[in-house]
C-alpha cells in the first residue's frame, strides 16, 4: 500500500526519476492546456464542468502512473534494450523495425499532405505519438508472449568459470542458460530453455561479448589457441577467441596440423582434459589416449594418459587447489568451529588460516550467506547476503573465483564482486539483462 504513495516521489532510482519527470511535465502541460480552454470558454457552467474534467483527469493519469511504476518495479522497461541474449533481441529487432518502418511510411504520406496543405503539422505529430504508443502496446504484448516480460524468468550457471587475462583485464566467461516459462500443461509448468556464452570484464563488471550457444556445447577450456568448444550435437570442434567471442580455429585447420587427429576426434567433452594452455589430454576414437602440445602441434600416445584424464573430475571438484591432507584438515575445522551453521560448505581456501564460507542461517532462508571466516581465531570476519536458487542446476549451483583481492560468486544469474578483506559489494552483474544492477 505504501508504494501507491512513494512512487510518486523522487528517489535514488533514475529511471523511475526521468520517468515520473516525464509524467509530471504531461500533467502539467494537460492542467494548462484544460485552464486554458476554460478561460476561453463561452459556456455557463464552465466553472462545474472544468472541476468534473479536471478531477477526471487527476483519476487516469493516477491509474497510468500507477501502471507504469508497476512495470518499472517488474523491470518491464529492461525487456526494450538488447540484453545478448540472441533470441530475446531478434524478438525485439523485429518489434523495432516494425515501429520505425511504420512511422517513416506514415510521415512520408504525412509530409505529402502538409506540403498540399491537407494536413497540418501538429496532426501528423500527434498521429506518429497515437502510432508509436499503439505500437508500444503491441511490442509489449509480443515481449510478454515470447521474451517473458513479465515471467519470473530464471537464469542458471551451465559451466564452470573460465578466467582469462587480456591485457590488463581479466574476462570470466561461462555458459549461461535462461529458463523461461511458457504454459501449463496436464498440471506441469512447460520452459523454453536458451543458452548463451558471456564474457565479462571483472574489473568494472562490463560485457565484452555474447555468443549464441545451445544444449549439447560445452566448453573445455583456455588454451593458447583459444577456448576448446565442442557442439556434441553438431558434431564439431573449434577455438573460440576469447577477446571476441568468435571461432579463429575449426576442427578441420587444427587436424591439418596434427594430421593423426583426422576423423579420430571424439566430441563427447568427458575426453578431453586441459591440464594446461598447452597440455591437452584427449580419448580418441580409435581407443587411446593422447598428449597434445597445442603450441608445437605435436601428439604422443601412451595409455597412461588414461589415469591423467580420469583426473579430470577431481580436479574440477577441488576448487580450493588444496591438497587432501589440507582440504581434509580445513574441512574437519570448519564443520567444529560452525556446527550450528546450516547447509555449511566451502567455498574457496588456500591454506589452513582462511576460508570462504557458504550456510543458511535458517532452513527456509531464499538467500545465501557467505562468510570469510579466520581458523586461527575462530571468528567469522565479514559475512554477506547473495540471492540463491534452490532449484539451479545440482552439479555447479554457484562458482566461486579469487582475483586481485577479490571474489567474484556466480549464483542465481547474478556476478557478485565481493573485497576479500572487508566483504563489500562492489557490483552486481546480472546475467539476465547483462549488465550491471
Amino acid at each position: 500500500m505504501l508504494d501507491i504513495v512513494t512512487c510518486w516521489f523522487y528517489d535514488e532510482d533514475l529511471i523511475h526519476n526521468v520517468v515520473l519527470t516525464i509524467l509530471y511535465g504531461w500533467i502539467l502541460f494537460q492542467f494548462g492546456l484544460l485552464t486554458y480552454k476554460m478561460i476561453n470558454s463561452t459556456i455557463q457552467t464552465k466553472i462545474s464542468c472544468y472541476f468534473r474534467r479536471l478531477f477526471l483527469m487527476i483519476v487516469i493519469y493516477f491509474i497510468l502512473g500507477e501502471f507504469i511504476f508497476l512495470l518499472l518495479r517488474k523491470k518491464f522497461f529492461n525487456n526494450w534494450v538488447s540484453s545478448g541474449w540472441f533470441m530475446q533481441d531478434i524478438v525485439l529487432y523485429i518489434i523495432y523495425t516494425v515501429m520505425i518502418v511504420s512511422c517513416f511510411l506514415f510521415l512520408v504520406k504525412r509530409v505529402k499532405k502538409i506540403i498540399r496543405k491537407e494536413k497540418k503539422i501538429i496532426e501528423s505529430i500527434w498521429g506518429v505519438v497515437f502510432i508509436l504508443f499503439a505500437e508500444f502496446l503491441a511490442g509489449s504484448f509480443f515481449l510478454i508472449v515470447f521474451n517473458g516480460a513479465l515471467s519470473n524468468v530464471s537464469i542458471e550457471l551451465e559451466s564452470p568459470t573460465i578466467t582469462v587475462e587480456e591485457g590488463n583485464h581479466t574476462l570470466a566467461i561461462n555458459k549461461m542458460r535462461m529458463v523461461l516459462p511458457n504454459g501449463v500443461e496436464h498440471g506441469v509448468t512447460t520452459n523454453v530453455v536458451k543458452f548463451t556464452l558471456v564474457a565479462v570484464d571483472l574489473e568494472n563488471g562490463t560485457k565484452c561479448w555474447t555468443r549464441l550457444s545451445g544444449w549439447q556445447e560445452y566448453i573445455i577450456g583456455e588454451s593458447t589457441k583459444g577456448i576448446l568448444t565442442i557442439n556434441n550435437k553438431k558434431e564439431k570442434l573449434y577455438f573460440i577467441n576469447p577477446r571476441t567471442g568468435k571461432v579463429v580455429l575449426t576442427e578441420k585447420e587444427w587436424v591439418e596440423k596434427i594430421p593423426e587427429l583426422k576423423d579420430n576426434l571424439s566430441y563427447n567433452e568427458s575426453d578431453y582434459y586441459l591440464v594446461s594452455e598447452n597440455e591437452l589430454y584427449l580419448y580418441a576414437l580409435d581407443g587411446k589416449y593422447y598428449r597434445v602440445d597445442l603450441t608445437n602441434n605435436t601428439l604422443i600416445e601412451s595409455p597412461d594418459y588414461k589415469e591423467i584424464l580420469s583426473e579430470k573430475f577431481e580436479s574440477l571438484a577441488n576448487i580450493n587447489r588444496l591438497s587432501e591432507e589440507d582440504m581434509q584438515w580445513v574441512t574437519e575445522a570448519c564443520t567444529s568451529y560452525y556446527s550450528n551453521l546450516l547447509d555449511l560448505s566451502i567455498l574457496w581456501a588456500e591454506d589452513r588460516n582462511s576460508a570462504l564460507i557458504a550456510y543458511h542461517q535458517k532452513r527456509n532462508d531464499k538467500n545465501l550467506r557467505i562468510s570469510m571466516v579466520s581458523l586461527k581465531e575462530n571468528s567469522i570476519k565479514w559475512a554477506k547476503s547473495i540471492a540463491y536458487n534452490h532449484a539451479g542446476i545440482m552439479n555447479n549451483p554457484i562458482s566461486v573465483s579469487e582475483k586481485n583481492d577479490s571474489f567474484y560468486i556466480i549464483s542465481n544469474g547474478n556476478l557478485y564482486k565481493l573485497s576479500k578483506d572487508s566483504g563489500n559489494i562492489d557490483y552486481i552483474y546480472q546475467y539476465r539483462w547483462n549488465k550491471v544492477k
